[in-house]
């Protein structure tokens, strides 16, 4: 069963290639956690090798009903949207509108969260915030929305790239390159055995090795609250088990707090490493650029 896994692909994937590369910019709500183990998020393995399977409110280890919709076989609408949606000169509420439309017409409802994080100059600034209807967007800003979304079942997942038309600031470049390495070190740190406190310090080591601050939670394990226990953190020694399924979103900050790049993936913890949901490259994308939206477009779909 691909409950989970599919949903990722279908209710995330697909609409992010929509508008923007959409970022879920993680927000603080109250969760339900009974317990570090009973209420994480659980999946079961698929022959494909990718996760699959989801969290159910009765407990670990059940998976929900099949037959979420297969919402990432229809990509040329979205990709069509990106290049509609993203204009310098519109405000930042059209992008999100744009956004919303295609994830309630797919069946999230409103079980959504809204933020985003933009900047000039090819660098956002680290606030999250809704977006403002009275903002409009330069071709060199960097863009970071910020969509957490459930789909009909109501499985939360997360994801995220970053936008940007023009040229990325120097700073946001270096931050780029410690993304990536932080993804690699989370493929082996992230693991069943391993606690939330080693894993938030194995890969917040890019980051503050380069002397960058580490704003909002590293992570967090997602089910059918977005937020749920463990947090990936230095607070938590909560030991993780293999099938939870964490989000992970450093939120990396400059010196000067002028610079910030803050994007997520949702994880499968397995035995020996995890797995992230999405095959999406670690990089900035240029909504200018057509080539750029067919690159994540047909990663995607690898």
């Amino acid at each position: 069963m691909r409950a989970y896994a599919g949903l990722h692909s279908s209710m995330v994937a697909s609409t992010l290639v929509m508008t923007t590369p959409i970022s879920m910019c993680s927000n603080t709500f109250a969760h339900r956690s009974a317990s570090p183990v009973t209420r994480c998020s659980r999946a079961s393995g698929s022959s494909s090798g990718r996760p699959s399977g989801g969290f159910t409110p009765a407990g670990p280890g059940r998976v929900p009903p099949s037959g979420l919709p297969a919402l990432h076989t229809d990509l040329d609408e979205p990709r069509l949207a990106v290049a509609e949606a993203w204009e310098p000169g519109r405000n930042e509420g059209e992008l999100m509108a744009a956004a919303e439309e295609a994830f309630v017409s797919r069946g999230t409802r409103r079980l959504t969260m809204d933020m985003v994080l933009t900047g000039p100059d090819g660098a956002a600034l680290p606030e999250m915030r809704l977006p403002d209807e009275k903002r409009t967007i330069a071709a060199d800003d960097m863009l970071v929305y910020g969509l957490e979304i459930a789909g009909p079942k109501g499985h939360w997942v997360e994801f995220s790239r970053p936008l940007c038309g023009g040229e990325p600031s120097d700073e946001s470049k270096r931050m780029m390159e410690a993304y990536q390495r932080y993804h690699e070190i989370c493929r082996t740190a992230m693991h069943a055995g391993a606690t939330a406190r080693e894993v938030h310090r194995a890969v917040s080591a890019p980051f503050t090795e380069q002397g960058w601050k580490l704003g909002h939670v590293t992570g967090h394990s997602i089910g059918m609250t977005m937020i749920e226990h463990p947090r990936i953190g230095e607070a938590f020694d909560v030991v993780l088990k293999e099938d939870m399924v964490c989000s992970m979103h450093p939120h990396v900050i400059a010196a000067d707090e002028r610079t910030c790049l803050y994007f997520q993936d949702t994880w499968h913890v397995g035995a020996d490493g995890a797995t992230p949901f999405s095959s999406v490259p670690v990089d900035f994308y240029d909504p200018s650029d057509p080539a750029d939206l067919d690159r994540f477009r047909d990663s995607m779909l690898a």
